[in-house]
């Protein structure tokens, strides 16, 4: 089983309102349906690479993304 990391949603809030996106808006540039963001708002955790596409679609480091 691959390890899930702790995600900073926080971080993910800030930049998605510096973009003035919403989760819809995030989902749609990540290729997957809005609740799954919903559901990585709520438990805070996904894969690496998940980590890796959030950080390249909001143009920010994958390691400010983490706890």
């Amino acid at each position: 089983m691959k390890k899930k990391l702790k995600l900073n949603i926080e971080k993910i809030s800030v930049e998605l309102n510096r973009l003035g996106w919403t989760q819809a808006d995030l989902a749609r540039a990540l290729g997957v349906r809005r609740q799954y963001v919903s559901k990585l708002f709520q438990t805070k955790r996904c894969s690496f690479g998940m980590v890796e596409k959030i950080a390249a679609v909001l143009q920010i480091e994958p390691k400010d993304l983490l706890i």
